[in-house]
């Protein structure tokens, strides 16, 4: 999915899918990440884990850091959004985190922490002031780095059990508007829910959604197929194509495939334009959905539009 998107709401749109509790206090830039979470929230929109987000407004930075130190604790996944000044008073219930291993996020539109100079633009200083805190830092350049790296940062925090400051310039990306290529969450949520439940050796949700090729594959799949069906066939092909180099996977964006598909490993999987998948199928690898038969018009070339390709039903593998 295509969306228009500053860099406060790309990074607070990604953290909303991995959260139970966000803590909030607004500070400048980073203000409208704390807001775009209280307005899905409002909004009963549902995270990955399929409930919807607890929003807490506190009165100071130090209060909302006080706030996420505590639900971590009592086992929540939580989040914060700063800048600045209001890092730097977040330092010592982040050293506490830090050393009791919670996998807490905190995003940072990051500017200098004094206004010293003519603009408040131009360094990390507030980054660079909790580097001795124990939390590990991953930084994004533009809008789309910060949705996605604003997902792998709580991936990465429940994986490893540490937690993770995420960062990108205020103001140059925060405000930034641009086009972000981003997830249906529902489709999301039934991707990594039929890989965990087929696959033994999936251990985490970060290792499905970044390492494996049919999910990669699926994803591709889903907006090639929009496109196909509204038309842009070629686009739809270029996508699709794009998605086999990368995955060795081709799926052929007219493929009607339902929920929950799964495809072990994936090599060398095919399959044709006029194919109708079920729901819960289970594909192994090098298996071919091609054509069963070619009708054949008056000069003996195949007949174009018509169906070519097999069904398979409803848990099938």
């Amino acid at each position: 999915m295509r969306e228009i998107l500053d860099g406060n709401q790309a990074a607070s749109k990604s953290a909303y899918l991995f959260t139970e509790i966000a803590a909030i206090y607004p500070i400048t830039p980073s203000s409208p990440m704390a807001n775009n979470v209280d307005v899905l929230s409002s909004k009963k929109e549902k995270n990955l884990y399929d409930t919807e987000v607890k929003v807490y407004e506190m009165e100071s930075e130090a209060g909302a850091a006080g706030a996420l130190h505590g639900a971590l604790l009592s086992g929540s996944l939580a989040t914060t959004f700063t800048a600045s000044q209001g890092l730097l008073l977040m330092i010592p219930n982040m050293y506490k985190i830090a050393g009791e291993g919670l996998p807490g996020v905190i995003h940072v539109a990051s500017r200098t922490i004094a206004t010293h100079a003519l603009s408040i633009f131009g360094d990390h200083s507030d980054i660079y002031a909790v580097r001795q805190t124990g939390w590990a830092m991953l930084s994004s350049s533009n809008n789309q780095d910060a949705y996605l790296l604003g997902a792998i940062s709580h991936l990465s925090a429940i994986e490893a059990s540490i937690p993770f400051v995420h960062f990108f310039d205020g103001f140059r990306t925060s405000h930034e508007i641009n086009v972000v290529n981003t997830l249906d969450n529902k489709d999301l949520i039934e991707l990594v829910e039929a890989y965990k439940a087929r696959d033994p050796a999936a251990r985490s949700t970060l290792e499905i959604l970044l390492l494996y090729p049919g999910v990669k594959a699926m994803r591709s799949h889903k907006r090639a197929h929009w496109c196909y069906e509204h038309g842009l066939k070629f686009l739809a092909r270029l996508i699709s194509q794009r998605s086999r180099r990368r995955t060795g996977i081709e799926i052929h964006p007219g493929a009607t495939i339902g929920n929950y598909f799964f495809i072990d490993h994936g090599t060398g999987v095919v399959i044709g334009e006029t194919t109708t998948i079920g729901e819960h199928v289970k594909l192994y690898q090098g298996v071919t959905l091609g054509a069963k038969s070619f009708e054949l018009d008056e000069h003996g070339n195949p007949v174009k539009g018509i169906k070519r390709h097999p069904d398979i039903g409803n848990h099938v593998v």
